[in-house]
């Protein structure tokens, strides 16, 4: 069964759920987080971004092959990060070899920092899943732009990820960015709380500053691909894996179109569980790392969050 704008009636029903869920957990933040306003906005502004397909399809599908499957430990830092609690493997008072605080919450393992490389990696996991997808339908997808280079730009090595030459409506070539749609580090107001995607339409301002004049010189169109670490999306981000991933644009209740809907969800849901997979392993890893003796994979530390656990996080 559809809906009056095309959707199942399942989907419209999940999302009124998922909408009322964040309005009613931002109200109850609202109501205990009373003295530390900056904790408070930056909460608010992390619910607010856990918004579209990509933030949630990792937690809407069945582990089945291990691109669908976390391990317990991933799974476990996963989630205490889009409930913005204290990963399990945190310690307190830590910090990163880049000498800061490491942060309760993982933000800085997986955005801030790329010390050791743990931000390439993040990139490169959803890079490669986008470029499967391409590849998947058929399009001709070149990685890493290196034609364009300018040899006299000392910035030479940051070039575009994707070059697809039989896009619709001619050559273009896609630069991607994985953001953290909240700055830790600067104070947020209340009305910035409320525009989840504002840092992700700044950085994709950045890219387009960067590449478009460069790019379209030589003929080919230049979009950016930005993707919040919550799985927030630009609209014309989305609009680009839409076409990456085959989204049907016919009638949709044909059988070819329900067809074409399973297979746009299956790619979604790969780069979703692309993007969150990896940044549990990073924090993983990179806790082991800092943590040393005060960490082990063993301890209490890795155990199950509880719905007592989150209630007591949100009281602090």
């Amino acid at each position: 069964m559809l809906s009056h704008d095309g959707k199942s009636l399942q989907s419209t029903l999940t999302l009124a759920l998922r909408n009322y869920s964040t309005s009613h957990y931002i109200a109850l933040l609202i109501e205990v987080i009373t003295i530390d306003k900056q904790l408070l906005h930056k909460k608010i502004a992390h619910f607010n971004a856990l918004v579209g397909d990509l933030s949630s399809q990792w937690l809407s599908r069945c582990p089945t092959t291990e691109d669908f499957t976390f391990t317990t430990e991933q799974f476990q830092v996963s989630l205490s990060s889009r409930l913005m609690i204290p990963v399990p493997s945190f310690v307190s008072g830590s910090k990163c070899p880049c000498k800061k605080e490491n942060g309760p919450f993982g933000i800085h393992l997986t955005s801030r920092c790329n010390k050791d490389g743990s931000l390439h990696r993040i990139h490169d996991a959803v890079l490669g899943t986008i470029s499967q997808a391409g590849k998947h339908f058929g399009y001709k997808v070149e990685l890493e732009v290196n034609q364009l280079l300018n040899a006299n730009d000392s910035n030479n090595h940051k070039r575009p990820d994707i070059k697809i030459t039989n896009w619709p409506g001619g050559e273009i070539v896609i630069d991607l960015a994985i953001s953290n749609p909240i700055s830790i580090s600067t104070d947020l107001s209340l009305n910035a709380a409320n525009d989840p995607d504002r840092l992700l339409r700044k950085r994709s301002q950045q890219k387009i500053s960067k590449n478009r004049q460069q790019v379209e010189a030589t003929g080919a169109r230049f979009e950016a691909l930005v993707i919040g670490t919550t799985g927030l999306i630009t609209d014309s981000s989305m609009k680009l894996l839409e076409v990456l991933c085959g989204k049907s644009s016919g009638n949709i209740n044909t059988n070819k179109a329900r067809f074409q809907r399973t297979i746009y969800h299956y790619w979604l849901s790969r780069i979703s569980f692309a993007l969150q997979k990896t940044i549990a392993s990073e924090i993983l890893e990179k806790t082991v790392k800092i943590n040393g003796d005060q960490y082990n994979s063993q301890s209490a530390n890795y155990r199950l969050v509880t719905n007592i656990d989150i209630l007591r996080e949100m009281a602090r």
